[in-house]
């Protein structure tokens, strides 16, 4: 006999109709949240949908603590495409989903292409399947002028994820790529505030290092608008401390702020320079913790900068006072700067002190 859904027959006509309503509504529900999740995270490219930040900060918990317990930064270092891979086929399964729901309403819009006997739930899901994948295998057809129509759109929407789906991750990738060349430069440079400093204030070393601080300015503003438009990034952990941009920027930071009110003006790049590069990385961590999946419990604030990283000939003497005063001015970069080291699984001391890891 040929299968009809419960209700649908022999239980009368109002129950069929109840049946299909719900069936109906519940897959243009999942659709169109599903739908609205998709393009809110790879279109919009501001902050992820609601059911992608949901996923991939319970998916990055997991695998952060997985990484703290068995101390690994190669489990760490595959969270990313992890959570990734995770999100796209919840996206799908959802899509898939929905559309069965939508094609289950009614029995008679999926047939047998041989015998024209209504498909069953099965054959309908994998109606659904290889219509969204635009396979078209064609031993089961749609029938009517409904089920047509929503054929057609299910393999142009079908098309349509996958190019995009495609389109979101080539550029997240090369922000990726961007970001760990950025943490590179910085390592560079010395890669801790006192390597940094030391290049700085040797010799005429504040002229060339003002020329790496214009090229970085624009780098770092690049990274800032690249989490912004792509909060995943904070999920993507490189295995080396020199390609990490977390403790890399949070040691830029620590050397600019010492740079600006520890030093004496004679030994420092030019104002117009450290003011450039301070605005691009305030915009950088600003962007980082707008667009965070996850929230490290970080109430205290990052260690404040050591004014005796700056060697004393060169020390302004109210160097410690200064540095404070300018602390207090923006006193959430140094709790977002701490968290985002702990998330991305260093320490403070790993900002100080390259371990070479």
């Amino acid at each position: 006999m040929p299968w009809r859904p419960a209700g649908s027959a022999d239980a009368g006509p109002g129950r069929a109709c109840s049946v299909s309503v719900v069936l109906a509504g519940s897959g243009a529900l999942l659709l169109a949240f599903a739908i609205y999740d998709l393009l809110h995270t790879t279109i919009l490219l501001q902050r992820a949908g609601p059911l992608t930040r949901w996923l991939g900060a319970r998916l990055a918990r997991l695998g952060r603590g997985l990484a703290a317990r068995t101390d690994d930064r190669k489990l760490l270092s595959a969270l990313g495409v992890g959570v990734l891979l995770a999100t796209i086929a919840t996206w799908g399964c959802l899509i898939l989903i929905a559309c069965t729901l939508l094609f289950s309403a009614d029995p008679g819009l999926v047939v047998d292409a041989d015998s024209g006997e209504p498909a069953g739930p099965v054959e309908r899901l994998y109606f659904v399947g290889f219509t969204l994948i635009t396979l078209g295998i064609g031993d089961f057809r749609p029938s009517g002028a409904v089920a047509r129509l929503a054929t057609i759109a299910g393999s142009g929407g079908g098309f349509f994820f996958v190019t995009l789906v495609i389109t979101y991750l080539a550029p997240l990738v090369s922000a990726v790529t961007a970001n760990r060349a950025l943490a590179a430069s910085i390592d560079a440079l010395g890669g801790t505030p006192a390597a940094m400093l030391q290049r700085c204030l040797e010799d005429d070393g504040h002229l060339a290092f003002d020329h790496h601080l214009r090229e970085l300015s624009g780098r770092l503003s690049t990274a800032a608008e690249q989490h912004a438009a792509y909060p995943a990034l904070e999920l993507f952990h490189a295995r080396q401390r020199g390609s990490s941009l977390a403790p890399m920027a949070a040691a830029m930071w620590e050397t600019l702020v010492l740079l600006e009110h520890a030093v004496a003006p004679a030994r420092r790049p030019s104002a117009v320079t450290l003011a450039a590069a301070r605005r691009s990385l305030d915009a950088l961590l600003r962007a980082v913790a707008a667009g965070r999946l996850t929230h490290t419990r970080a109430e205290q604030p990052a260690p404040p900068p050591d004014p005796d990283a700056v060697p004393a000939a060169f020390r302004l003497a109210d160097a410690t006072e200064r540095v404070t005063r300018a602390l207090h001015l923006q006193p959430d970069l140094p709790r977002i700067l701490h968290a985002w080291v702990r998330e991305d699984g260093w320490r403070w001391t790993d900002v100080r002190h390259d371990g070479g890891g």
